[in-house]
């Protein structure tokens, strides 16, 4: 898979739902209302499920909650409309929309879906459409690859075919005019039946709702008690989500951490497979040093995620300036909360790289130091390779061991950049001061006769610039003259305190390749968790 060796996966943990917390449960208009009031965490917290209109081309058409649309309670969705004069249907539907995407549920987990429906008009050409979207698109030759796979649940007198169309599966509903019917389905094996390119690799999207009508007839339908389970949960999902990859034949090894999500203020995430799922539910008071103490000490290293938040867009000069700002002074007081790593290779997340790689250099300077990885953040099939947040981390480890990975991630034996700009995905780059046997990611405590650093990168391009960087600024640059491995020494005449880092730009002068420091400092004193940042021969 485009030269990755190691995939850790580090999917956000609420979604795990740990003894089903958050999960939302489904729907049943008891409120008296397309909304909810959910409790959230903290327990002092709430937030609100809501139904979204997605089709609205039917005439006269209207979607209310009323009483005398319940199956159960006081309380149904009603939907009705009349079709144009024509064979083409329109319709009126609705979706389940909910900001914390606790109606995803992964298909590995066991999913069950159930609900309730009351057709009023036994008709020709009206219909009902209960859709649950899959989270993957498809990768068979004979399927389209842009299209979501969707499970379409319809009571119609349309004959559907069953080949009509290979990204959604029909599966008709047996039910009578002026009667309630109940019904239920197990999705992920009916996921495994109708899309095996997809399996139980995905997660539904639940759920939404239409009524179809054409040809000037009317249409109206009643539904009631939406409901849906996912029986994993926690560990035992994680577990099968791990032996899942496992049996995948493509090469890179898997490794299952998570991303701790909801404790205020940042994400984190947990490298480490036997990092527990924080107990949100035990208390309302998490902090993030607590969570990365959780991480730590359950033989785990932290990184801290997208420093300026999970928006995508960009943003003003004026707002980047003030977030480095702000963002630096925060990590400064904190000390990145006790975390290990920090995601700094995002081209573009709010802030650009060159704002990610300030409020890094800012941490070094002042003593706080952390390894710089790379950020592939990914939540949708993409091409990752052309994806624009595709920085890998290269890991200079005695083997492929996760002890022998997480030791070098802690030490910062690591460089991070841009997959596709080297053939394969593979980049060497050695980063070191010989004469204080300290390579990247390690802190000199001798600093007043100066050093030499040596640079190895293998390969790089004709074309390209290589860097070093000394407290923020350019200490020297050299141009790469000849394709394949490049060298270059420098000699540290200055002594004293110093951070020094290596960049690489391509000929578009774009970087595509950072190290870890090599630091000077006169004042560091390890501690337990630095320890390992000390050189050694």
């Amino acid at each position: 898979m485009a030269g990755v060796d190691l995939l850790w996966w580090t999917d956000h943990d609420y979604m795990y739902y740990p003894r089903h917390f958050l999960e939302s449960g489904g729907f049943n208009f008891e409120e008296g209302a397309m909304e909810e009031r959910r409790e959230y965490w903290p327990s002092d917290f709430s937030h609100v499920v809501h139904w979204d209109q997605t089709r609205r081309g039917l005439p006269n058409a209207a979607g209310r909650v009323q009483q005398d649309a319940a199956r159960s309670g006081s309380y149904g969705l009603r939907l009705r409309g009349t079709g144009r004069e024509s064979s083409y249907a329109t319709s009126l539907g609705y979706e389940v929309d909910d900001e914390r995407f606790t109606n995803y549920l992964s298909l590995l987990g066991d999913v069950h879906l159930g609900f309730s429906f009351y057709p009023h008009i036994d008709g020709d050409a009206s219909e009902l459409e209960v859709r649950v979207r899959l989270s993957m698109t498809g990768s068979s030759s004979n399927t389209n690859h842009g299209a979501n796979r969707q499970f379409i649940f319809f009571h119609s007198a349309t004959d559907y075919a069953p080949d009509s169309d290979p990204t959604r599966a029909y599966i008709e509903l047996e039910g009578q005019a002026g009667e309630w019917t109940d019904v239920q389905f197990d999705l992920s094996r009916l996921a495994q039946i109708h899309f095996p390119d997809v399996g139980l690799d995905a997660h539904a999207e639940l759920v939404e709702v239409r009524v179809n009508a054409w040809g000037g007839e009317r249409v109206t339908y009643d539904v009631d008690d939406f409901w849906w389970r996912q029986q994993l949960v926690g560990e035992d999902l994680r577990q099968a989500q791990l032996e899942h990859l496992e049996s995948l034949t493509f090469r890179p090894r898997h490794l299952v951490g998570q991303e701790i999500t909801l404790v205020p203020g940042a994400h984190i995430g947990a490298y480490g497979s036997d990092v527990p799922f924080l107990p949100y539910w035990q208390r309302d008071d998490w902090t993030l040093a607590e969570a990365v103490e959780v991480v730590h000490n359950n033989d785990g290293v932290a990184a801290y995620a997208h420093m300026f938040g999970v928006s995508r867009n960009n943003a003003s000069d004026e707002t980047r300036a003030t977030l480095v700002v702000e963002t630096l002074e925060e990590l400064l007081l904190s000390e990145v909360y006790g975390c290990d790593m920090l995601e700094v290779g995002y081209r573009e997340r709010l802030g650009l790289l060159e704002d990610f790689v300030k409020v890094w250099d800012g941490l070094l300077r002042s003593g706080v130091y952390v390894t710089g990885i790379g950020a592939s953040d990914v939540h949708n099939q993409v091409n990752w390779l052309g994806f624009l947040n595709n920085f890998v981390t290269w890991i200079e480890s005695a083997s492929m061991e996760e002890e022998d990975i997480k030791w070098a991630l802690q030490r910062g034996s690591a460089w991070f950049g841009d997959p596709a700009a080297f053939p394969g995905a593979r980049v060497d780059l050695w980063f070191a001061a010989p004469s204080h046997q300290a390579v990247q990611g390690q802190v000199v405590q001798e600093t007043a006769d100066g050093a030499q650093l040596d640079i190895q990168a293998d390969p790089l391009q004709r074309g390209w610039e290589v860097r070093l960087i000394r407290n923020d600024d350019l200490a020297e640059n050299w141009p790469v003259l000849a394709s394949g491995r490049f060298a270059a020494c420098y000699a540290d005449l200055l002594g004293g305190d110093a951070v020094y880092r290596v960049e690489v730009y391509d000929d578009d002068d774009v970087a595509v390749l950072f190290s870890n420091p090599i630091v000077f400092s006169s004042t560091w004193k390890p501690a337990p968790r630095t320890m390992s940042r000390q050189p050694r021969p």
